[in-house]
């Protein structure tokens, strides 16, 4: 049994600002902060401005492949 291969995220850790992700469909409020992070400078905060409606980014699509286990 092979071993599961990591998936790598490119920027997960935003310490590269808010490159390789997508704010734009957010109904809410996403910002890459230093006060937001856990390691490192930076980190990212989501906040919701309604109570029908959540935050969310969209972070870059990663090439996966069928029957690999990750």
């Amino acid at each position: 049994v092979a071993a599961p291969r990591p998936v790598l995220i490119p920027n997960a850790d935003f310490e590269d600002s808010s490159s390789n992700w997508d704010f734009s469909a957010a109904r809410g409020v996403a910002r890459v902060i230093p006060e937001a992070a856990h390691s490192g400078n930076a980190g990212l905060r989501l906040e919701s401005t309604s109570d029908d409606s959540d935050a969310f980014a969209l972070g870059p699509r990663i090439p996966v492949e069928r029957a690999v286990s990750y």
